[in-house]
């Protein structure tokens, strides 16, 4: 029998799922699923879960040979067996349906052989199994797959002698995470974040893709814990302050000082009247007409979400240089959008309350931050000094190609050297000389 596994919109929070086993023509042991919620959706589940419904459909007193695509499939059930059975599966994506998988092939009185073969190249039974798989994940209501292992067919735990301090801290948090529940705030900026990118982007991306692009490479290390504690509202702001056991002093904090009311990161990022937001928010799309003409609306949802928006041609390629231009614009127009607020607002021994900061201040610190970034990029190409964390120079040259002072008289290889390479956005833009205020329209796209 072959088998194979299909998914729509893999990666997506619209993801569907489906499993095919096909042993000839008008088989009665062919099989075509469609993957239950509960089972995360994508192609490798796909595979485990048909090399599973394959071992637990075919009579066990036969020997079975199963015919599959899938290299990972094939070294779960072989190769790494051991080796995920001796870590008790801790840190293993995937390791239910691995697990009903391993039971199942137990569970088998005859032997069951694997052999691969190069998907998609014509050979019938795979391609029989890949139909019946893109059958399963297109139905309209998914089937009950059980996950469960007898407990005779069931290694359970980790070796003591394997054990290590980090793969059992790794796995008492996984258990902890069993019975963790979202917090509300958290799942309303989720919520907020996929709507921005279905919005303007009309793709349906998952809290998965959400959750990774907040760690990407191109954003620094400070602004990646900004951007967490924000998808947590987990910053002392707004209602935060609301607690009972504060004082009246204390919970007056959540109003905004300068607009009257309640503060939010939301507030913070695109509302507030005070210096600031508004200000920076102009010089980053003056920066980004320079380069492409879509510009949501920046809010916290468009900043939350920034790191995975998908700019692509009308072809649907990616546009790489489009993409990462706008996730270092918009993270670090965030980040000093946050510090000028707390610099306005926290008042302190070490922090006295001082004048809000001036359109000149503002503009000289965003082009300082947003100079700094290009200046890094340009050194992160030398391969000699960085090895394999290099940024390769067609990635700096497409990331900052049509943005930069001057750029027709620059030399060839300004992304290797850097030095005076600026971008091109002149000082004086807050001051009258550059583009009028943005306004943005109800679906929020610049008028």
């Amino acid at each position: 029998m072959a088998t194979d596994g299909s998914c729509y919109d893999n990666g997506s929070a619209n993801a569907r799922a489906g499993a095919g086993g096909y042993a000839g023509e008008e088989n009665e042991d062919n099989f075509s699923l469609r993957l239950p919620p509960e089972i995360p959706q994508s192609n490798q589940t796909g595979e485990l879960v048909a090399v599973s419904e394959a071992c637990r459909r075919i009579d066990a007193k036969h020997p079975l040979k199963i015919i599959s695509d899938s290299k990972y499939t094939i070294a779960e059930a072989t190769n790494l067996r051991q080796l995920h059975e001796d870590r008790g599966y801790i840190g293993v994506a995937n390791a239910t349906v691995i697990r009903a998988m391993i039971g199942n092939l137990r569970s088998r009185r005859e032997g069951t052989r694997f052999k691969w073969v190069k998907g998609h190249k014509g050979h019938a039974l795979n391609e029989g199994a890949d139909k019946l798989a893109g059958i399963g994940a297109q139905k309209h209501d998914p089937d009950v797959i059980s996950t469960s292992v007898e407990a005779e067919l069931r290694v359970s735990g980790a070796k003591l002698t394997l054990i290590t301090q980090k793969l059992a801290y790794r796995g008492i948090r996984e258990i902890k995470m069993e019975g963790y529940t979202q917090r509300r705030r958290t799942r309303d900026n989720i919520i907020r974040s996929v709507d921005n990118i279905e919005v303007f982007f009309h793709e349906t991306p998952s809290e998965a893709q959400l959750w990774k692009g907040m760690r990407h490479k191109d954003i620094r290390k400070e602004v990646r814990y900004f951007l967490w504690m924000s998808m947590h509202d987990a910053y002392m702001v707004g209602t935060n302050w609301l607690r009972p056991s504060y004082s009246e002093e204390l919970q007056r904090r959540h109003e905004c000082s300068v607009c009257g009311q309640p503060e939010s990161m939301d507030h913070i990022l695109s509302e507030c009247e005070a210096p600031g937001q508004r200000e920076v928010w102009q010089l980053a799309k003056q920066l980004w007409d320079k380069k492409c003409a879509l510009w949501p609306r920046p809010s916290l949802g468009a900043v939350l979400s920034c790191p995975i928006a998908p700019f692509k041609t009308d072809k649907g390629k990616p546009k790489t240089g489009e993409t990462r231009l706008y996730r270092i614009l918009m993270t670090e127009s965030a980040y000093l959008i946050w510090k000028l607020r707390n610099e306005r607002v926290i008042v302190d021994e070490d922090h006295p309350r001082g004048s809000p900061a001036t359109p000149t201040e503002i503009e000289s610190r965003w082009l300082q931050a947003i100079n700094e970034r290009l200046t890094l990029d340009c050194k992160m190409t030398d391969e000699k000094k960085y090895g394999k964390k290099a940024i390769k120079r067609l990635t700096v040259e497409r990331t900052w190609g049509r943005t930069l002072k001057d750029e027709s008289q620059l030399p060839g290889d300004w992304s290797r050297s850097g030095t005076g390479v600026l971008v091109g956005i002149e000082r004086g833009q807050l001051r009258g000389e550059g583009a009028p205020e943005i306004r943005w329209s109800d679906d929020g796209a610049p008028d």
